[in-house]
């Protein structure tokens, strides 16, 4: 891991408190920046690989230690991250404009 990378500590949180943190955390990142997050929510593991497929974002590391998860996530195009995030909440697509998925 980068050892300029932030820590995003979601020890205690369940689903989806973990991966709503981590979307807020990384609208401030740049690219090529990266983010440890720490979890202790067994879904986080799924629920990261989904979140770095649907952003684009490399999920650099994934690893367990005892009863935490820990994940390195690297930034890779933060536009394209924010904008990801916004299209994809909840399925309401861009400024609240429902996406069609066909």
């Amino acid at each position: 891991m980068n050892t300029n990378a932030l820590t995003l500590d979601c020890t205690g949180l369940n689903c989806p408190l973990p991966i709503l943190r981590l979307s807020k955390a990384v609208k401030g990142l740049k690219t090529g920046e990266q983010l440890e997050m720490i979890a202790t929510d067994p879904g986080s593991v799924k629920d990261m690989q989904a979140w770095s497929k649907q952003t684009g974002n490399t999920l650099v590391e994934s690893k367990q230690e005892n009863d935490k998860f820990i994940f390195v996530v690297e930034i890779i195009n933060s536009c394209v991250t924010l904008l990801t995030l916004t299209l994809s909440r909840r399925n309401r697509g861009f400024l609240g404009v429902p996406l069609s998925l066909n």
